[in-house]
């Protein structure tokens, strides 16, 4: 139902952990750009969802590059 999918979503988002580098302790300079590859067929197209016990149907999919 829609309530169970705004309850699931709500959960997701707050299980999420932002790291953020304001006292320079990653291993990362803040003063330079930071570059990310996404690679594969995944990256727009993601299979999110197994087979037989496994299987879950999505409300809705994101893929990882629209939701970086």
């Amino acid at each position: 139902s829609e309530k169970h999918n705004q309850i699931s979503r709500d959960l997701a988002a707050k299980g999420m952990v932002l790291l953020k580098n304001d006292v320079n302790v990653l291993p990362w300079d803040a003063s330079s750009p930071i570059h990310i590859a996404v690679i594969g067929s995944e990256a727009l197209e993601p299979n999110v969802h197994g087979g037989g016990s496994g299987q879950v149907i999505s409300y809705y999919v994101s893929s990882p590059l629209d939701a970086i």
